[in-house]
């Protein structure tokens, strides 16, 4: 399994917080440590099928969003320790949970 690490400093040096896993990143856990207000994970154009691990182990709240589709299950993760999975069910629809 291929580990992509964000910590706070690299999280926070990007606008807003914010981050945008890729297609090419299929089948990644993504490691968050997180400490500040909170980030959005903004999951958008992922092929169907395409999924991913998050595993939050800081004290930041975690958002999973989609301005152009849907994501259901789980919309807001608490800002306690976490490990989601997203998928893409359908174009532009995202299952987090």
């Amino acid at each position: 399994t291929r580990m992509a690490r964000h910590t706070s400093a690299a999280i926070s040096a990007q606008q807003t917080a914010a981050f945008s896993p890729t297609a090419a990143e299929d089948g990644t856990v993504f490691y968050i440590n997180y400490s500040g207000k909170g980030m959005d994970v903004t999951l958008e154009g992922l092929p169907i099928g395409w999924r991913a691990k998050f595993f939050n182990t800081g004290s930041g709240s975690v958002n999973f969003i989609s301005t152009t589709g849907s994501v259901l299950g789980i919309g807001a993760a608490s800002s306690s320790e976490f490990m989601v999975e997203a998928i893409c069910i359908a174009t532009n629809t995202y299952f987090v949970g």
